[in-house]
């Protein structure tokens, strides 16, 4: 048999920043600045939810080496992901 494919869910940038609690500027920031994977569809901007995920994992985690402690945010990707 073959394997199912796991359903793509795709955000637009105002959704990704209404998750986030940011704005859409921080959001395009991240795609210009962070090579943050996205799918352009002519003029539309669209971000796989998979890669988004291990975009902020990847994220995070270069975060806490970088300061060597664990992220003292109110709000962290973490937290964000389980609600």
């Amino acid at each position: 048999m073959a394997k199912a494919k796991a359903k793509q869910e795709y955000k637009t940038v105002a959704e990704i920043a209404e998750l986030c609690r940011c704005t859409k500027l921080t959001v395009y920031r991240w795609i210009k600045n962070d090579d943050m994977p996205v799918h352009r569809i002519g003029r539309r901007i669209l971000i796989d939810m998979n890669e988004f995920q291990k975009y902020m994992d990847d994220k995070t985690e270069a975060q806490r080496n970088k300061t060597g402690q664990q992220l003292n945010s109110a709000i962290t990707w973490d937290k964000m992901r389980k609600q």
